[in-house]
């Protein structure tokens, strides 16, 4: 999970809604109560939820429901329900969408690599062997012409064929 802090939240609302929202004064509705919904339009993994989430609470609004980042959905799923009054459901709906559009786009695209890499990479080895480290995945790509880019990933040309999650002494 990644972390933003209230004044990154704060910013990213105040991109759209600086001077407010004018939809709801023009109408005169921001006192009415009612409740948005956010809908993924096509199925695959998600993420932004928890960011999205803070940003409407941040606006007064109240969570009813919702997904959990990381989680795959259907195509047309509910990921978030808010209710609070229309003001702050306006404020928050195209920043939250957003959000929202940016991370489960690419969320679902890593989410499709990861997969193709699987079956391409991992599923020809049977059984998976084990590393020194204990991990699976690590020396998968210790073939010749295959170098170590950094600590957790290894190269053969521009593919990644492996990583290895960071370790920590406890």
């Amino acid at each position: 999970m990644i972390f933003l802090s209230q004044a990154q939240i704060d910013a990213l609302l105040l991109e759209d809604i600086q001077g407010g929202d004018l939809t709801t004064r023009a109408l005169n509705i921001g006192h009415q109560h009612g409740y948005i919904e956010f809908f993924l339009r096509q199925g695959g993994c998600v993420s932004g939820i928890s960011v999205a989430c803070k940003m409407l609470t941040t606006l007064g609004l109240t969570i009813d429901d919702a997904v959990s980042d990381g989680s795959q959905a259907n195509a047309g799923q509910r990921l978030i329900r808010a209710q609070g009054n229309a003001a702050a459901l306006h404020q928050g709906w195209k920043a939250v969408q957003n959000v929202l559009e940016w991370s489960c786009g690419v969320s679902d695209y890593l989410a499709q690599m990861q997969a193709l890499l699987r079956e391409r990479y991992l599923m020809a080895i049977s059984p998976v062997p084990e590393s020194n480290s204990g991990h699976p995945l690590t020396g998968l790509a210790g073939n010749s012409g295959c170098r170590r880019t950094d600590s957790s990933c290894r190269m053969c040309g521009n593919h990644i064929i492996v990583c290895q999650p960071p370790s920590f002494s406890s």
